[in-house]
């Protein structure tokens, strides 16, 4: 599916430069080895903050190239709300760079509260993504995702984790006071693609495990760090900002005085069972070997599935990007086409008011030519709204808006309505 515009950690090389004097530091650490099809695993702890990045993904350098086919697997983990992106980046098509397949997740406490083990699989037959052992995304069109499934296709990997920070509305507006931020990782697993093969006849085999264990630089035999900026970052990449300490990697966030000054580190307590079982299995429930099952019927794929749009990445018919979102400063919309499903959807608009002529803003969310709700946006604060959009005949695209229509100006009193963030996902009972 097409999703609008938003920066990934892997867009972090488009544009790239050696690390220049930008005021904020990051760091990344990338493998020297590459991978073709496997499993990828991290127990993380993400930074707290709006504007803060925790990836953890796989990128085949030069996607970014002009002509180069577009390559990654991503895990996005929010600083702002403590949700995450899972993101499949495949090849552009109609003169773009790339194809956006990306989807909004939620988890039972914020990232930055308890460390969750992240976990990809990259396999000929499906691409999937997992959370404590629990499967929060498959995808298994071999046509939509020839680049990354087809053995024809496919090119092999890196694999990287980082810390970074933009200043828009998909990072979440920076907030310096957020600084210094950082992000704890007690381990990485690989694992080599090795259908029926692998401990107890599963697909995935233990390639090499890291559990940073010591105290000092990460292990220079298998990672090296990033040492550039990027437009939609507002910080550099530096080495100093990672570091090995009391058996985790330590990735920090700070201005150029706290460079090299690490925090200590919160223990992990193995919460929600740490993933994998050790032997390349998921700690899934499922039993039959069927990747994707939901036996249970707890329904938690639909649960947490879903997109946040950017205000600034929905097409406007009024009003202009503000430092905090879009502002509507006459009447008009912000549009988007998503593909919904047949089931019903919640639509949650982050938005808020300035008061004019004694009132607020008045906000309509449609869908196509219904609306499906309305609110006076009665504070000067963000706040989430939200609207359920009823169950459709059929899926398809269907055009998204949010409107502005009681707009007021007159000596010196301006009403507007102020949008930061649409996030649609799935109604499951």
């Amino acid at each position: 599916m097409r999703k609008p515009f938003v920066a990934s950690a892997a867009f972090a090389l488009l544009l790239a430069a050696p690390a220049a004097a930008k005021p904020w530091k990051g760091a990344e650490l990338i493998t020297h080895q590459t991978f073709r099809y496997g499993a990828f695993e991290a127990r993380i702890l993400a930074a707290r903050g709006s504007g803060l990045i925790t990836p953890f993904f796989l990128w085949k350098n030069g996607s970014e190239v002009p002509g180069a086919e577009w390559q990654e697997q991503d895990f996005e983990i929010f600083g702002r709300d403590g949700r995450y992106q899972t993101q499949l980046m495949t090849p552009g098509t109609d003169g773009e760079q790339r194809t956006e397949h990306n989807l909004y997740h939620g988890l039972p406490q914020p990232a930055w509260e308890r460390y969750y083990t992240y976990r990809m699989e990259w396999t000929p037959e499906y691409l999937a993504f997992y959370v404590d052992g629990e499967l929060v995304r498959i995808e298994t069109d071999a046509q939509e995702y020839e680049k990354l499934m087809s053995p024809d296709s496919a090119e092999a990997a890196q694999l990287r984790v980082s810390l970074w920070a933009g200043d828009t509305g998909w990072s979440g507006r920076f907030d310096e006071s957020a600084v210094p931020a950082a992000t704890f990782v007690s381990w990485i697993q690989t694992y080599s693609y090795t259908p029926g093969s692998g401990p107890g006849g599963g697909d995935f085999s233990p390639l090499w495990r890291d559990d940073f264990g010591g105290t000092g630089s990460p292990d220079g035999s298998r990672w090296w760090a990033a040492n550039w900026t990027f437009d939609y970052a507002v910080n550099d990449y530096v080495g100093q900002n990672a570091r090995v300490l009391d058996g985790a990697l330590v990735l920090v966030f700070s201005d150029e005085g706290g460079v090299g000054q690490f925090p200590s580190v919160p223990p992990d307590d193995g919460a929600s069972g740490g993933g994998s079982n050790g032997d390349g299995s998921t700690g899934s429930d499922d039993d039959d070997g069927d990747v994707g099952d939901d036996d249970d019927g707890d329904g938690a794929v639909c649960e947490d599935a879903g997109v946040l749009l950017a205000a600034e990445d929905m097409s406007p018919s009024a009003g202009g990007a503000s430092a905090d979102g879009w502002n509507l400063w006459s009447n008009g919309s912000l549009t988007a086409e998503y593909p919904f499903g047949s089931e019903a959807a919640v639509v949650s608009v982050r938005a808020r008011g300035q008061l004019g002529g004694g009132g607020w803003p008045h906000m309509l969310v449609t869908l196509g030519d219904d609306v499906v709700g309305e609110a006076v946006v009665d504070s000067a604060s963000y706040a989430d709204y939200e609207f359920v959009a009823s169950a459709s005949a059929s899926a398809g695209p269907r055009a998204l808006g949010v409107w502005f229509d009681n707009d007021y100006y007159q000596n010196g009193e301006d009403r507007n309505l102020l949008v930061d963030t649409v996030a649609i996902a799935p109604l499951c009972e």
